[in-house]
């Protein structure tokens, strides 16, 4: 499997653990910020693959790694 699939993957299990948390308000937030930082990495890793530069390749998979360590920290 490759990094596109596997953070495609990645981010259809996040989805899932986010509509089972608590609908309370503070699992609302957490959750949104969870959403958020878990799909922009296979976001950024699709654009960096599509990059037209690379600079613009590194610097895309930067962002993704980005991404990932605030997933991490949710």
């Amino acid at each position: 499997m490759d990094i596109e699939q596997r953070s495609y993957s990645f981010a259809l299990k996040i989805i899932k653990l986010v509509e089972s948390l608590p609908r309370d308000s503070v699992s609302r937030v957490i959750s949104e910020q969870l959403l958020r930082s878990a799909t922009s990495i296979g976001a950024n890793i699709v654009e960096a693959q599509a990059a037209s530069s690379r600079k613009d390749f590194t610097n895309f998979f930067t962002y993704a790694l980005k991404s990932a360590n605030e997933t991490k920290f949710w």
